[in-house]
Formats: C-alpha cells, structure tokens, sequence
C-alpha cells in the first residue's frame, strides 16, 4: 500500500476518477463510497451485502486457482479473491473508467495478481484461457443476448457463479425485456424467470445447478457446474 500520499491526497484522488459502484476499503479508514459514491438505490457499502450470500461457499484458500471476474466494475470481488489467494484473477468490465479505477486500487493496495481487461463478454481476448471459476454479478440482465453471453462464459469454465435478476417462476420459461424509464436509467433490462434462467444454463452445458440464495431473494445466485465426462 502506497505510503507517501496523506489521507486528503487518496480521498481528492478517489473522488478525481469516481463516482465509485462499489465500497473499496482502501486502508487507514479511507473507503471509496464513503468517499465518492455512485448515483442510485445501492446502500453505501454495496455491494458487501452480496458479497455476504457468496462468501461462505467460495474455498477460504484459493491458491493456485485461476479465476474470471466478468462484469467486474471497480472490482470488489476481484479484491475479495486475491485476499483469498487466487494464483491470478481476470477482472474484465467494459467500462473504462471503472477499469482506471480498478487499475488504480490495484496499485493502492499493493495487489499484483489481479489482471483488469477492458473489453465485453463478447469480444473477449483469445489469450484468456481456461479458468477455475467465473464471477458473473449484476451482468446477464444487462447484455444484449443472454443466451450468447452464458455461452460463451460456458466456454471458459466448467463453474460459473452466477447472480442476476429473476422473477421467482420455477413452472414457466420467460424472459422479458424491460425498456429504460426516461430519466431513470439509459440500459434496458432482461428479466428472465428462474426457470428460465435455469433452462438457459442447462442449455449451455452445465448439469448441477443450486441456488446459493435464500430462495426468496428478487436477485438468485447460482452455482452452476459442468460435470467432467467419464
């Protein structure tokens, strides 16, 4: 972690390349919402209450493991796997600015396995490879082709952390698109059902699905896996 900058010089240079998506925790009391938060619903420590319903079915030791970061934003999860000890994490976003500040913290805090790439979940770098597993949050509702999208993150890995908005619909298969509001928010939305949702995963080769969830929440996590053939 960078020694020579003072408290005021990090919170001018947080609030410089803000606003921030997600609640950093930058050392020395400092974190990046607190400081300069993002416009919209999320609370101030977003998104540490997600973080709270995935946390204690990832490995607490990651070492060695590969992993793929998709729709990474400022980068709290990719944070959270290098503090597990995740051998490299590719922490893409399309979002440029969001990967300044993620190659910002990175530098921060002295973390050099995390690998942020600007580009989308549909022109990804060929050089990527295979990973361990694939963080999704917050993405599949906002692309343009869904089934496209876990397509091609099917691809990458045989486990796939998925957590996006569903209506709770276990008999019927739906998806539906949701048009921005005018003044309310520019992205359009994809709302499958969670049959749907498992459908589409099905589709895509994995063959375990559970919902890590409560089971009530409007927006399910998944584990999805694909079992190695015999």
């Amino acid at each position: 972690m960078s020694q020579a900058k003072t408290a005021e010089e990090i919170s001018k240079h947080v609030e410089s390349i803000g606003p921030w998506f997600h609640q950093i925790d930058l050392g020395d009391g400092l974190f990046t919402r607190s400081i300069a938060p993002s416009p919209g619903p999320q609370p101030l420590n977003h998104p540490v209450p997600r973080w709270k319903k995935i946390e204690s079915v990832l490995p607490a030791d990651l070492s060695g493991l590969r992993i793929l970061d998709l729709g990474s934003s400022d980068g709290f999860f990719s944070l959270e796997m290098a503090r597990r000890g995740a051998k490299e994490i590719v922490a893409v976003d399309g979002a440029g600015k969001a990967i300044k500040r993620l190659e910002w913290v990175t530098r921060h805090l002295g973390l050099s396995t995390i690998r942020p790439v600007l580009a989308d979940v549909y022109s990804l770098p060929q050089d990527l490879g295979e990973f361990d597993f694939v963080l999704m949050f917050a993405l599949l509702y906002h692309v343009k082709e869904p089934l496209l999208c876990l397509e091609t993150v099917s691809r990458l890995s045989d486990t796939l952390f998925l957590e996006t908005i569903a209506v709770r619909d276990e008999e019927n298969s739906h998806l539906k698109l949701q048009l921005p509001r005018t003044g309310v928010n520019v992205i359009p939305k994809w709302f499958p059902t969670t049959r749907c949702l498992k459908d589409m995963l099905h589709w895509v080769g994995y063959d375990e699905i559970r919902e890590i969830s409560d089971g009530q929440d409007e927006r399910p996590i998944y584990k999805a896996v694909r079992k190695e053939l015999a």
